[in-house]
C-alpha cells in the first residue's frame, strides 16, 4: 500500500509537470486568425440538413420558429464551402429569413418589411429580458401580415404598422407575447423565458448536450425557480420536488443541518455510499454553495448518463455547475438579500397541567394505588399552587433571525472575464446557543490567451462557523417530554429550580451546560485550459485542489440548580472539561480531456471524448481533553488538570481513472452513446484494484420522421434506452484489504506495569472487488404545442451484484468480520413528470408534476435465508428490512377476553391483544409477522403563476404508502417520563372501552412496548415547503435611474406540513423545522 501510494504521488507530479510543458508550449505558439469555415455535404440539399450540419461543425446552435419557415423545404445553392457567413447567406438568398448571430445561437428570423401605406403609423420600442438585457433579433410581426422586423443590438425596433394593429413579438427561449397598439406608439415588452427552451441544453458527465438529442435519463433542475430568492441556508433543502426520483430528507431544523440526498431509493445492503457530489466537475462539499452563484444543476440516474463516472456512480450523480464570468460591454453588479424571522413548526405536544393530572392519576388507579393528586390537586392547581409549564415549548426561542446576502461583480477587460461574488449567511437557531454564519468568497477568471487557447481559474474559499449549546441537542428537547408540566423552570426567585428527577432542568442546561463551535476552512480552486488545435478538435487539461480545516471545540461546564430559598440544590457537570478536535482533508485532482466532432456525409453524425483522471485524498486529526476547568471563561487546554487525554487519525486513497465516449445521431432522429471507464482505487489488493464500467444507450426521436410532418402540435416524441454498470467501494473505508495494526499505550500489563502494544481487531480478505450495479432503463418523452406541455417517463431495473458486507460471525472469532462480495438485490421502480406551461395576454401560468417508487429484493444472502435485525426482516427473495413484530388485535376488554385468547404473558384489560398466528395458543416470538409491505411513492407539485410584473410561485413535496413507528416519548404516555400527550386523553378504561390507545399504567408496561402493528400509524405527507410572491420593477421606470433590474418579493419557507401523523414531523425528530417569512430584493446595475 505504501509503495503504491508512493508510485501515486510521483505520478501525480510528472503529469503536473507535462500538464504545465503542455500549457507553455501553446501559450507561446502563433495563431493565424481566420472565420469559421463550413462544408456541406451537398449543393443540393433541405435547410434541416444543411442546419445540422452547420450545428455539427460549428457547435453553434441554429435556431428557428418551425412554424413559420418551412426546414424540410429543399434548396439549390451555388456552393457547398466557405465561411459561415457566407453559407448562411446563401442558404437565406430568395427567402423571407434573414440571421443574425448572438453568442453561440444563430437565430433565423422573418426579414424586416417596412409598408408604407396610408393609414399607418409608426410604432417603436425596446425588447428586453427580465433582467432587463436587451434581446437581440426578437421578431416583432403585425398579427395576420407579413409585415414585421427584428430588434438590433440594443433590442430597439421601428415598425411601421396600421393604427388598430396587433404585433407579436417572439424569441427563441422566450415565451412569445401579443401587444395592441391602438392609442399607442411606443411598446417596451419584456419577455418572460420559455423554460421548456432552455432547457435544450442539458450538463452532462464532462460536457453538455442538447437534450433532445440525450439517450440517458437525466433530470434537471430549474435553477432560476427553485434557488430563487429562498431563506436558506444550504442548498439540498431547495432541490425537493425538483426532479423525479431524487428524495431530499430534512430531517432536523438545526442550523447548517442540510438534508440527506437520495437517487432512486434502496439499492444496496449494509452500508451505502451516498450520490456523489460534484461541483466544476470536482467532488465537493455542497453545504459550501451559495445558491445565487449556481448555474445549473444536473442529477444523472441511470448507467448511461453516469457511467462515465465509473466507480461512484453507482448510486447516481449530481452535478452542480456553478457560474461563469460572461462577457459584457460595462461591469454589472448583482445585490440579492433577504431578512426573515423564523419559529419553530411544532408537530409534537403535549397535555396541560389538570389534564396531566388526571392521567396521572388514572395510571396510579390502573396499578392498583390510590390516586396522587385527587380533587384536590386539581383545586390547588386552580389555586396557583402548581405551574402550568409547557417545557417542550419553553425551551425554544421565537423570532429568530435569518439574513442571506449575495455580492458579484463581472465584467470584461481585454482579454479577461470576470466574476466575483461574495456572500455572508446569518442564521439564529430557535434551540439558545445555536447559531450559524457563512462567508463565501468566489471569484472566476478567464484569459484569451490567443485566438484558440484560453484559461480559466475557478476558486471559491468559504467559512463557516457554528455555535451549539454544550451536551448532545437531542438530548436536551427530548428530556423536556419527559417533564410534567407542574414542574416549576425557574422558582420564584428567577433562579432554575432543579427540575424533574428523570430529567433535571434540560432548559437550564442548554443555557448554561457549555457549547459547542466548529470552524470550517474550505478551499476549492480550479485551474483550467482549453485548446482548440483544429475546429471541432477541443484538447483541455486541469488541476483542482479541494482542501478543508475543521476544528472543533467542545466546552462542559459546571452549573447549579436551586431550590426556593435560592440555595444550591443540585450541582450539574461537577467536572468541567474540553475538548479540541483538528481535522484536515486534502483532495488533489489532475485531468486531461479531449473531444472531437465529425460528420460523415450529409447525416451521420460522430462525437467523441477520452480523458484520463488521478486524484489523491488524504485526512488527518488530532484531539486532545482535559478536565478540571478552573475557569469558566478560559478555555485553553493548559490550564486543565493533568488528566490529558488524546487521539489521532490519518488515511489517504489514490484512485486512477481512463474513460471515454462515443455519441453518434442519424439525422437527428437516430441516437446512439457508448461510455467506458475503467476504474484503479487504493481500497483494494494489487490484482483486484481496477474494474471496467461500461454503458450503452440509444433513442429515436419519432417527432423528427418525415410520416410526422403534418402533425405541427407535436414538438417531441422520444423513446430511449440505457443499460450499463457503474461500481461502489467506498463503503468499505480506506484500507479494508491492508493488515492494520492499533497501538495503545496502555494495554499489556508486565510486573504491575502497564505497557503499550499493537493489536489487530480487524479480520481481512484480500480478494474482495469492486460492488457492481447493472442498470437497465428505458423512458419515453413527449411534447406537444411548442413544449407548452409536455411528459416524461422512466423505468428502471438496477441489479447490484458482489455486494460488500461483512457476515455475522460467532463471538469466539475474537475479530470484527472482513468484508466480501456476499450479496446480491434487484432495485425497480418508474418515474413519471408531467408539465404545462402558457400565457395569455399579460398573463402566464405553468404547473408541473413529479412522482416517483422503486421497490426492492434481495436475492442472494450468503448462507442465509433470513435476517432478523432489531425490528426488521429480510427474507431471501424478498424486499430488504420490512417492519417485523407482532399483529395487533384491538385492545383485551375483559378478564374473560384474556382467558379465551392465547397466554400472552402478564396482560390486563385494556392491553393490546396479539394475534396468535401460528395457532399454538401462545404468543412468542414464533407469531412476529410481516407489518407492512406498502411501497412509499414521491411525489412533488410545483405551481407558479404571473401577471405583467407579479410573479407567483409555490413549491410542494410530499410521499404516500409511508408507515412510521410511534413509541417512546413520542408515543407513550408516562413512559420513563412524567409527562402524557393528547391522545393519551382517550385511552382505555371500564367505561371508555373503544378508546384508541390501551390502559394507562406506569409499571405494566412490558406488553404494550413490545414491536407491534398498534403503534404503526400512517404518516403521508404533504409540504407546502415554499410561497413566493414578487414585483418586478418595470424597465421605463429603471432606465431613468440607471439600473437594469429590481424586484421585491415577500417569501416563507417551510409553510405547512399536512399530515394525520400525531407524533414528530414525518420526515424529522427532535429539533422542529423553522417557518420562515422573508423579505427581500434582487438588484442588478
Amino acid at each position: 500500500m505504501k509503495i503504491y501510494l508512493i508510485k501515486n504521488r510521483w505520478r501525480i507530479n510528472y503529469l503536473k509537470r507535462l500538464f504545465f510543458l503542455f500549457v507553455t508550449f501553446f501559450f507561446f505558439q502563433t495563431q493565424i486568425s481566420q472565420a469559421q469555415q463550413v462544408s456541406l455535404s451537398n449543393t443540393r440539399l433541405t435547410l434541416r440538413t444543411a442546419f445540422t450540419e452547420i450545428e455539427r461543425q460549428t457547435d453553434m446552435s441554429v435556431d428557428y420558429n418551425r412554424e413559420i419557415i418551412d426546414v424540410n423545404k429543399i434548396i439549390s445553392i451555388p456552393r457547398k464551402e466557405g465561411e459561415l457567413s457566407d453559407i448562411m447567406t446563401v442558404l437565406l438568398q430568395g427567402t423571407e429569413y434573414t440571421y443574425t448571430i448572438r453568442e453561440n445561437h444563430i437565430v433565423i428570423t422573418k426579414a424586416p418589411v417596412i409598408a408604407q401605406q396610408q393609414n399607418k403609423k409608426n410604432v417603436n420600442g425596446t425588447i428586453t429580458d427580465i433582467n432587463g438585457e436587451p434581446i437581440i433579433g426578437a421578431n416583432i410581426v403585425e398579427k395576420g401580415t407579413t409585415n414585421g422586423t427584428v430588434t438590433d443590438i440594443d433590442g430597439n425596433f421601428l415598425l411601421s404598422v396600421a393604427n388598430n394593429a396587433v404585433l407579436h413579438i417572439s424569441y427563441i427561449g422566450y415565451l412569445a407575447q401579443e401587444v395592441i397598439t391602438t392609442g399607442r406608439n411606443t411598446v417596451n415588452v419584456v419577455l418572460q423565458e420559455d423554460t421548456k427552451a432552455l432547457e435544450e441544453i442539458v450538463v452532462v458527465g464532462y460536457g453538455v448536450q442538447k437534450k433532445v438529442n440525450l439517450t440517458g435519463a437525466i433530470g434537471t433542475v430549474k435553477t432560476d425557480e427553485a434557488l430563487k430568492a429562498r431563506p436558506v441556508t444550504n442548498v439540498q433543502e431547495l432541490l425537493s420536488s425538483s426532479v423525479p426520483g431524487l428524495f431530499i430528507s430534512k430531517g432536523s431544523g438545526a442550523v447548517g443541518s442540510g438534508a440527506s440526498i437520495n437517487i432512486r431509493g434502496t439499492s444496496t445492503i449494509g452500508a451505502t455510499s451516498s450520490a456523489l457530489i460534484l461541483i466544476d466537475g470536482i467532488p465537493g462539499n455542497i453545504y459550501t454553495l451559495n445558491p445565487n452563484d449556481i448555474e445549473s444543476i444536473s442529477v444523472l440516474k441511470d448507467a448511461a448518463s453516469a457511467s462515465i463516472y465509473g466507480s461512484r456512480a453507482a448510486n447516481g450523480v449530481v452535478l452542480i455547475t456553478t457560474k461563469m464570468a460572461k462577457t459584457s460591454d460595462r461591469p454589472v453588479v448583482e445585490l440579492s438579500t433577504n431578512v426573515g424571522i423564523q419559529n419553530p413548526q411544532f408537530k409534537l405536544d403535549f397535555v396541560g397541567a389538570e389534564d396531566y393530572m388526571r392521567l396521572y392519576d388514572q395510571a396510579m388507579m390502573n396499578d392498583g394505588k390510590n390516586a396522587f393528586f385527587g380533587e384536590q390537586g386539581i383545586q390547588d392547581l386552580k389555586n396557583g399552587k402548581y405551574p402550568d409549564n409547557k417545557w417542550y415549548k419553553e425551551i425554544y426561542r421565537k423570532n429568530t433571525v435569518i439574513n442571506n446576502v449575495h455580492l458579484a461583480l463581472s465584467g470584461a477587460e481585454k482579454s479577461i472575464i470576470y466574476r466575483v461574488s461574495v456572500s455572508n449567511d446569518y442564521q439564529q437557531g430557535n434551540l439558545p446557543n445555536n447559531n450559524y454564519n457563512r462567508l463565501i468568497f468566489k471569484p472566476d477568471l478567464q484569459f484569451q490567451l490567443l485566438k484558440n487557447l484560453k484559461a480559466r481559474t475557478n476558486m471559491q474559499y468559504t467559512q463557516t462557523n457554528i455555535e451549539k449549546p454544550g451536551g448532545d441537542m437531542n438530548t436536551w428537547q427530548s428530556q423536556t417530554s419527559r417533564i410534567s408540566p407542574i414542574t416549576p423552570i425557574k422558582e420564584k426567585n428567577g433562579l432554575y429550580g432543579v427540575g424533574s428527577s428523570m430529567a433535571g432542568n434540560p432548559i437550564a442546561g442548554v443555557n448554561q451546560a457549555g457549547y459547542g463551535r466548529e470552524r470550517h476552512k474550505e478551499m476549492l480552486a480550479i485551474f483550467d485550459v482549453s485548446y482548440t488545435p483544429v475546429e471541432n478538435w477541443n484538447i483541455n487539461g486541469n488541476v483542482a485542489s479541494y482542501s478543508s480545516d475543521v476544528r472543533y471545540k467542545d466546552r462542559t461546564r459546571t452549573y447549579y440548580l436551586y431550590d426556593t430559598n435560592g440555595n444550591v440544590a443540585k450541582t450539574e457537570n461537577l467536572v468541567p472539561t474540553l475538548k479540541e478536535t483538528s481535522t484536515y482533508n486534502y483532495r488533489t485532482q489532475l485531468q486531461f480531456l479531449s473531444d472531437y466532432g465529425f460528420s460523415i456525409s450529409a447525416n451521420h453524425n460522430f462525437k467523441i471524448l477520452a480523458g484520463y483522471s488521478q486524484e489523491y485524498v488524504k485526512s488527518e486529526g488530532f484531539w486532545a481533553s482535559r478536565d478540571n476547568m478552573p475557569f469558566d471563561n478560559i478555555d485553553v487546554l493548559e490550564v486543565g488538570s493533568t488528566n490529558l487525554q488524546n487521539g489521532s487519525h490519518a488515511y489517504d486513497v489514490a484512485i486512477q481513472s481512463i474513460f471515454g465516449r462515443l455519441n453518434y445521431d442519424y439525422d437527428g432522429k437516430y441516437l446512439f452513446e457508448a461510455n467506458l471507464r475503467s476504474d484503479g482505487s487504493s481500497r483494494f489488493a494489487k490484482g483486484y484494484r481496477w474494474g471496467i464500467f461500461p454503458s450503452f444507450s440509444a433513442g429515436w426521436n419519432i417527432h423528427r420522421e418525415s410520416f410526422f410532418k403534418k402533425a405541427t402540435w407535436l414538438s417531441e416524441l422520444k423513446i430511449r434506452a440505457s443499460w450499463g454498470t457503474l461500481g461502489d467501494a467506498e463503503k468499505v473505508g480506506y484500507y479494508a484489504t491492508a493488515q492494520i495494526l492499533n497501538y495503545n499505550p496502555k494495554i499489556y500489563s508486565f510486573n504491575n506495569v502497564l505497557v503499550g502494544g499493537a493489536f489487530n481487531n480487524q479480520a481481512i480478505n484480500k480478494n474482495i472487488t469492486w460492488e457492481v450495479s447493472e442498470l437497465a432503463n428505458i423512458g419515453l418523452d413527449f411534447g406537444m404545442y411548442d413544449q407548452k406541455v409536455k411528459f416524461s417517463f422512466d423505468y428502471f431495473n438496477n441489479l447490484r451484484k458482489d455486494i460488500l458486507y461483512q457476515a455475522p460471525v460467532p463471538t469466539e472469532f475474537g475479530l470484527a468480520a472482513p468484508y466480501s462480495n456476499l450479496l446480491k438485490m434487484r432495485n425497480k421502480g418508474m418515474e413519471f413528470l408531467v408539465m404545462y406551461d402558457d400565457y395569455s395576454g399579460d398573463w402566464n401560468w405553468g404547473i408541473d408534476m413529479n412522482a416517483s417508487f422503486s421497490k426492492n429484493k434481495v436475492l442472494e444472502m450468503g448462507d442465509s435465508d433470513r435476517w432478523i435485525e432489531n425490528n426488521t426482516i429480510t427474507y431471501l427473495n424478498d424486499r430488504y428490512q420490512l417492519a417485523y413484530g407482532y399483529e395487533a388485535d384491538g385492545l383485551f376488554q375483559n378478564q374473560e377476553d384474556i382467558n379465551n385468547h392465547a397466554r400472552q404473558g402478564n396482560v390486563m384489560p385494556g392491553n393490546i391483544k396479539f394475534k396468535d398466528q401460528n395457532e399454538d395458543n401462545i404468543i412468542d416470538g414464533d407469531d412476529r409477522v410481516v407489518l407492512n409491505r406498502k411501497v412509499p411513492v414521491n411525489y412533488g407539485l410545483n405551481l407558479r403563476f404571473g401577471y405583467k410584473n407579479i410573479d407567483f410561485s409555490m413549491n410542494t413535496y410530499g410521499r404516500l404508502n409511508v408507515m412510521r413507528y410511534i413509541s417512546g416519548y413520542e408515543g407513550w404516555a408516562f413512559y420513563l417520563s412524567q409527562n402524557a400527550r393528547p391522545m393519551h386523553l382517550d385511552s382505555w378504561s371500564e367505561t371508555n372501552r373503544n378508546a384508541i390507545y390501551p390502559r394507562l399504567t406506569l409499571t405494566n408496561t412490558s406488553n404494550d412496548t413490545q414491536y407491534n402493528s398498534y403503534w404503526l400509524r400512517n404518516s403521508n405527507y404533504l409540504k407546502i415547503q415554499n410561497i413566493q410572491v414578487g414585483y418586478t420593477v418595470p424597465d421605463n421606470i429603471l432606465k431613468k435611474v440607471n439600473i437594469q433590474y429590481l424586484r421585491f418579493y415577500l417569501t416563507g419557507q417551510n409553510i405547512a406540513t399536512l399530515t394525520g401523523y400525531d407524533g414528530f414531523d414525518p420526515e424529522g425528530g427532535w429539533y422542529p423545522l423553522p417557518r420562515t417569512f422573508a423579505f427581500g430584493f434582487n438588484f442588478k446595475f
